[in-house]
Formats: C-alpha cells, structure tokens, sequence
C-alpha cells in the first residue's frame, strides 16, 4: 500500500487517462478537495477513493470498530460536488467514498446517483456526512446488490417502505447508525440473495 500523508491529489492529469476502468486510490493519505479530472474518466467501471477501511463486500461485514482519520486527512467534495463528480461516470458499477466528506452534497446526493450511475452495482458510502432523508430515487437503481451507508448520522426521518422492497435483490445492506426512523419491512429478511445486514443503531 502507498501512503501519501498530507499531500493533494493532482488538481488536473487523471483526464488523459481517458481508458482507464479502475481507480483505487483507498487508504493512500491524500487529503483536500476530489478533482474534478477524476469525474472525466468516463469508462471507468470501479473508482474507489475511501479515506477508511470498511468492507463492503457480499461475502463480509467486517469494519466494525474501525477507527476514523483525522478530519484533516480527510478527502472532501465541494466544488466539484458529488453531482458533477459523478455526472459523467455512466459505466460505473462499483463506487467507494467511504469517509469522503460529502456535506456540502449532503441532500442530493440520492439524486444524482439515480440520474447518472444507473449501471451501480456497489455503493459504499459510510461516515461521508450525508443528510436524508433517504429518498425514493435511490430504487431506480435496480443493479445494487451492495448498499452500505453506514454511520451517516444525517439520514434521519421515515424512508417510504416500498423503498426497501426495492433492495429485494441486494447481498449487503449495511444501514448501521444512520438514524433512520420507523418499520422496517420484514419480508427483506426472507431474501434469498440477503447475505449479511445491519441496521443497528438505525
């Protein structure tokens, strides 16, 4: 693993790596706003940018007790934002910002990814500040089968019920500690692709 403590990532460059279908720049110490040249990466089908461990794989729900970075290692998103980070990624299938701050894109952040990464398989977003509530576009996403928002404390109020039935299919739903309010519909628990939950603290 390379660690690069204290230093930005590279405000322009990563657009002419214009082939480029995987990114995993996770755990590498940059810290300071997410370039825009990333979101220009058009075919890139993976991009991990997590500033924390925490897996989001179907087989596991390990992480728990991970500790956090200081916030001044932190990677954030203002400008650009996550829409206009995003905006452009239509053949991504794995996304992974865990521990990216995202508050300044904190109420829309389930719009655009409905708008832009309809193809996303697996959305890591844990510990990235987001605000709720979680609203219904998020189920236009019918490939996810891994959802992690663990630890968003933001994501308050009452999700309509029929926006779970929509995750029927998903492998991992990791919605610890997201503050989330009211029932939650049992009959997901009967899914036979559901390999690992948890709604602790929710």
């Amino acid at each position: 693993m390379n660690y690069f403590g204290q230093y930005s990532l590279p405000a322009s460059g990563f657009e002419r790596l214009s082939l480029l279908t995987h990114l995993n720049l996770s755990k590498s110490g940059f810290q300071g706003q997410i370039p825009i040249s990333i979101g220009r990466l058009s075919n890139l089908i993976s991009l991990d940018l997590s500033v924390l461990y925490y897996a989001a794989q179907e087989d596991s729900l390990d992480g728990y007790g991970t500790s956090i970075p200081g916030v001044t290692n932190w990677l954030w998103l203002q400008e650009p934002n996550f829409q206009k980070l995003v905006g452009n990624l239509n053949n991504l299938t794995e996304l992974y910002l865990d521990g990216v701050d995202m508050s300044s894109s904190a109420d829309d952040w389930c719009n655009s990814l409905a708008k832009s990464l309809s193809n996303l398989q697996i959305l890591s977003l844990s510990y990235c500040n987001l605000a709720g509530p979680i609203c219904t576009s998020l189920s236009t996403l019918h490939s996810l089968t891994v959802i992690n928002l663990h630890d968003n404390f933001d994501t308050s109020a009452t999700p309509p019920q029929e926006l779970f039935m929509d995750f029927l299919h998903s492998s991992v739903l990791q919605l610890a500690w997201t503050n989330l309010q009211g029932w939650f519909p049992s009959r997901i628990f009967g899914s036979n692709t559901l390999r690992g939950h948890d709604l602790s603290g929710a």
